[in-house]
């Protein structure tokens, strides 16, 4: 069995993310390029903004992250983009994401 590439992984689960966010009725931009600071902008159908950093996997696992300076109206969607069966998604303020980071170094 080959080993599945990680930037395939990651473009299905922002793209799943993206389209889970469309059926929600959100307005939805992905960033493109090479290491974007952030991987999505939206606006609620409230018209709220905020953006996400879509961290992707393919199969349970750890997922790699890092704190990083606050920045408002952040949020990380950790997400399972599967071949098989259907995506999960766990969505978690940048805020909490720092304070487990920093708990986990502790």
């Amino acid at each position: 069995m080959t080993r599945r590439s990680a930037h395939r992984t990651q473009w299905a689960a922002q793209f799943a993310v993206a389209s889970e966010l469309c059926k929600r009725n959100h307005q939805v931009a992905l960033t493109l390029g090479n290491h974007p600071a952030i991987d999505i902008m939206a606006i609620s159908p409230g018209g709220v903004p905020f953006t996400i950093n879509v961290k992707g996997l393919c199969k349970e696992n750890y997922w790699a992250v890092s704190e990083k300076s606050p920045q408002l109206g952040l949020f990380y969607v950790f997400a399972y983009a599967r071949d098989q069966g259907n995506n999960r998604f766990f969505v978690v303020s940048q805020q909490t994401v720092n304070q487990m980071v920093r708990d986990h170094l502790e």
